[in-house]
């Protein structure tokens, strides 16, 4: 029992300690447990465990996350997207059949990863990108060129 125990501890320490929102559902998308980051995400409380996940509001502007849910269960097969919250964060939510040691299927797992740095390097890189295209056409237009470094 006291090992039991440990392993619990160390299984929620783990799971508390990687930031990675995680959301464990059974094959009826009802709430078997959620980490701490995955709470803040879809404002999940203790006493939404065996709520359905179409019944949450979440913080985020996705809608079809039953329906993928579902289609998981169905196809076995794992779905990627990024999502946004209304306050504008990214992630990488994933959603996953839950295997058992036995490889039998007793739900879906959704993982959400935050993203937002990864974003604003794209958003950043893209007017970097325009800048330097606009230099080029306007160098181009008035015949002047390029110098090279």
């Amino acid at each position: 029992v006291d090992e039991l125990s440990r392993s619990n501890d160390d299984l929620d320490n783990l799971l508390a300690s990687t930031e990675v929102g995680t959301i464990f559902l059974d094959t009826e998308l009802r709430i078997k447990s959620f980490t701490p980051s995955a709470s803040k995400i879809f404002n999940l409380i203790k006493t939404d465990i065996g709520r359905s996940i179409s019944d949450l509001s979440p913080k985020i502007t996705y809608e079809d996350i039953h329906k993928d849910a579902r289609e998981v269960l169905k196809t076995l097969s794992q779905k990627e997207t990024e999502i946004q919250t209304a306050e504008g964060q990214w992630f990488s939510m994933r959603l996953l059949p839950y295997r058992t040691l036995e490889n039998v299927i007793e739900g879906v797992v959704i993982t959400v990863v935050d993203v937002n740095k990864i974003k604003k390097a794209e958003e950043d890189l893209k007017k970097s990108n325009e800048m330097i295209k606009t230099l080029y056409e306007e160098h181009a237009k008035n015949g002047t060129g390029l110098k090279k470094l």
